[in-house]
């Protein structure tokens, strides 16, 4: 099922889920995204789903999970750049509806942009070594935004930092906008070429976080060595400097 399929590691401390994506053409410039998740040997389960989507415009949002109370279904947000379905995390409720060991959980969305290689966000229900993990799927929009969070005093445009640094099995990209507005982040490598790109599409007014990998465009690993991270954006650039451990 799906034309992407991934096994992902939810946390050091944890089994594994399993996720695929199926996009169908939907013609006159839409695609139907149909995201597939099933936790095959976490105990800790998922709390939320969040899919990057750019500029895109999206629509036809659901949810399917294993039985047929409506009241529990996990609630879907849309905003600026992203979409994300979530349910109370393991502090407010233990009893919510998780995605708990043996259960698969669907995502659906149509959006008028066609796929391309990205990475879905996930956040985890119970404690433990760390909160949320990064699952390399098609989306409508490369890169992985893992935070929107509106700024109340409308921070400058930029990047803010790239957290850890150095870093051996990927890092955190931290920028700021003023206002809502497109933009793009990728990485650089010592020579100038493009190894990556993370972002590319629309973000929020506010703080937000993209996050690589350590993977280039292909999916191989790359290699040990100094990094730039440029984001651009209305003829505006920043770039800062990271070190990649092998």
């Amino acid at each position: 099922w799906g034309d992407v399929r991934v096994q992902t590691a939810v946390a050091p401390d944890d089994g594994n889920v399993w996720a695929a994506v199926k996009v169908d053409s939907l013609g006159g410039g839409q695609w139907h995204y149909e995201y597939a998740v099933y936790n095959y040997t976490s105990d800790r389960g998922l709390q939320s789903f969040s899919v990057p989507t750019g500029a895109a415009t999206i629509t036809n949002v659901s949810f399917h999970d294993v039985d047929k109370d409506s009241l529990n279904d996990w609630t879907a947000t849309v905003t600026p750049g992203l979409v994300t379905w979530e349910t109370d995390d393991f502090a407010t409720d233990p009893g919510a509806n998780a995605l708990v060991y043996g259960s698969m959980f669907n995502f659906r969305f149509d959006a008028d942009a066609a796929p391309v290689a990205s990475q879905i966000r996930a956040g985890i229900f119970k404690p433990g070594t760390g909160t949320e993990f990064f699952m390399n799927l098609t989306a409508p929009s490369s890169g992985a935004v893992s935070a929107l969070v509106a700024a109340p005093d409308a921070p400058a445009f930029g990047l803010r930092a790239v957290e850890p640094n150095p870093f051996r099995q990927g890092t955190r990209v931290s920028f700021a906008a003023e206002r809502a507005r497109d933009a793009r982040i990728s990485v650089i490598d010592i020579a100038g070429r493009e190894v990556r790109v993370l972002l590319d599409g629309r973000v929020p007014a506010g703080r937000s976080e993209a996050t690589w990998d350590g993977l280039d465009t292909s999916g191989a690993r790359a290699a040990a060595g100094i990094y730039f991270f440029r984001m651009e954006s209305e003829g505006e650039g920043d770039t800062l400097k990271g070190i990649l451990l092998r």
